[in-house]
């Protein structure tokens, strides 16, 4: 997938499949990523895209449910706001983007180091519109002062505005997304926004990928669970109420998993009949090399994994033979 002559590849990992700095750097978030290697998903080929970051701080009293370590590791190895069916690959989630913030992840100097292309991806969770163009803002100058830092100049960055567990409804900020992208564009490097396909209005991607800020569309990010058809809900854990309640987190979470690669794939169809003529990245419950040419015959210019490497890892490297056979 090409941005702005860069060429970022066709198979990218879903932002926090390897935490905010890599599976290599100090920053793992699920459990999985501390067993030994031998378990670990072999990421090679797959373009590295970080965990996404708010611009502060953000633990269990600014409104996550995870607390961080100082190698931003999470101190649970079974954390309650993650449930998981690994016999069908589904996981609700309701992590709620817990992380230093932005201005901590840069004085590490992890990203710095990188040489491949590889994403940042942010999202600011301020409680109104004015103060989240304060945060953009406040962010673009933060991150354009220190990117004479960076060995890579193949550097992207995701916008995402549809985290369901930060209290922010995609459709009541997608219309902010352009005025992110304006400010942004004084960055001078590719700029994509992430969105979710639930509930999505084709018309307003299309619409966003008119703006020359937009570079390109990552159609891939959790559903809420509420937006879930019953039979989902109860054929994946048993019940309507989301398990994470039952465990006693006061949030339902996001869910991912094959019902969610079903319903991305129409809406991506949807989207290009629209007529966008943008690139799109596009992921959901991929694990196995035919959900690669799923997503490819639906018109997808690359995908993201995120699924297969918390159940399928080893599943990855056919996955990225796949990927970059059929589009490259």
């Amino acid at each position: 997938m090409i941005l702005q002559d860069i060429d970022f590849g066709p198979l990218w990992g879903a932002s926090g499949v390897e935490g905010f700095f890599g599976l290599t750097g100090p920053s793992a978030e699920y459990p999985n990523q501390r067993f030994p290697r031998l378990l670990r998903p072999n990421m090679s080929g797959v373009t590295f895209v970080a965990k996404t970051t708010t611009f502060d701080r953000r633990g269990k009293e600014e409104g996550a449910n995870l607390e961080l370590d100082d190698d931003l590791r999470v101190h649970e190895w079974f954390p309650k706001c993650i449930a998981s069916n690994p016999f069908t690959c589904e996981t609700v989630n309701a992590v709620g983007l817990p992380g230093p913030g932005i201005i901590s992840l840069l004085d590490r100097g992890e990203w710095q180091k990188r040489t491949e292309p590889f994403q940042i991806s942010f999202m600011s969770v301020a409680g109104t519109r004015s103060e989240r163009r304060k945060e953009n803002m406040r962010f673009v100058s933060i991150l354009g002062a220190r990117l004479s830092e960076f060995r890579s100049s193949a550097i992207a960055l995701q916008r995402n505005i549809s985290c369901p567990n930060v209290g922010l409804s995609q459709d009541d900020i997608f219309d902010e997304a352009i005025e992110a992208l304006r400010d942004g564009s004084s960055l001078g490097i590719p700029q994509i926004v992430k969105v979710s396909a639930c509930g999505l209005d084709p018309g307003k991607v299309y619409e966003l990928s008119t703006h020359d800020v937009c570079d390109g569309i990552c159609l891939t990010n959790t559903f809420p669970w509420k937006s879930l058809p019953d039979q989902v809900k109860v054929s994946a854990f048993g019940s309507i109420e989301s398990p994470l309640r039952r465990r006693g987190i006061q949030a339902d979470g996001g869910y991912s998993g094959p019902y969610a690669r079903r319903v991305t794939l129409l809406m991506l169809r949807l989207i290009l009949l629209a007529g966008c003529k943008k690139p799109i990245n596009a992921g959901g419950g991929i694990t196995h090399p035919r959900h690669v040419r799923e997503y490819m015959y639906a018109g997808a210019s690359s995908v993201s994994i995120g699924t297969v490497a918390r159940y399928r890892w080893w599943r990855i490297p056919a996955i990225v033979r796949e990927a970059h056979q059929l589009l490259t």
